[in-house]
């Protein structure tokens, strides 16, 4: 393992969405943006629904939307609990238009509150791919 580096995992509810030594990861806590490098201090911290930024040893960048949950770093680990999480890159249109036109189905039968974070959600990923 490169000084460097850290293991990040993105876990969901249903699975593991990335284990993989990274040189960054970069989102939106509860508190504005938070990024994390090799040997970050310990922390724990809410996230909010965002489009997170993770960047290989190699250079390469690439993004997870990701929709609240918990992060945590610490032991040169930072580990995300997500609500749920998914590759900006696996992002597709005709299951985003499916997954919008139920939560506005049920937009009435929803708290308010969920009703709002789901369509935030939407949003992010529709703007991936508009």
């Amino acid at each position: 393992m490169a000084q460097d580096t850290f293991n990040l995992v993105v876990a969901n509810p249903e699975l593991v969405i990335l284990d993989e030594e990274v040189e960054s990861l970069t989102l939106r806590s509860a508190f504005g943006d938070a990024a994390f490098l090799a040997h970050h201090a310990p922390f724990v911290g809410e996230v909010d629904i965002c489009l997170a930024t993770v960047v290989r040893p190699q250079g390469e960048s690439f993004q997870i939307v990701i929709d609240g949950g918990l992060v945590r770093a610490g032991g040169n680990r930072v580990v995300v609990l997500a609500n749920d999480a998914q590759l900006a890159s696996d992002v597709e249109q005709e299951s985003l238009r499916r997954r919008r036109q139920r939560y506005e189905e049920r937009l009435e039968e929803l708290d308010d509150a969920l009703a709002e974070s789901e369509l935030r959600s939407l949003e992010l990923r529709g703007s991936l791919i508009d």
